[in-house]
């Protein structure tokens, strides 16, 4: 496996791996998953880095369980 694949499963070069990460998806509470508003002053990345966070801590590994996710973070104008 080259740097390239790895990337695309990993885009923020986590050093933890995977599989330390249970392989059951637990649920998230809403409270504890990160909000993006769409605002000026916002931090796009800090947001993400906090959504990579808490998906991994609660077994969301592959894009397609985040996508299904991502929705529920989008709040105020994000989700106009």
């Amino acid at each position: 496996m080259d740097g390239d694949d790895e990337n695309k499963e990993n885009p923020l070069g986590f050093l933890i791996q995977d599989m330390f990460i249970s392989v059951h998806m637990k649920n998230i509470p809403p409270s504890f998953l990160p909000n993006f508003h769409c605002m000026r002053s916002w931090d796009l990345e800090t947001f993400l880095f906090e959504f990579e966070i808490v998906c991994r801590s609660y077994g969301y590994l592959l894009n397609t369980q985040k996508l299904k996710l991502f929705p529920v973070t989008l709040k105020d104008r994000a989700l106009k």
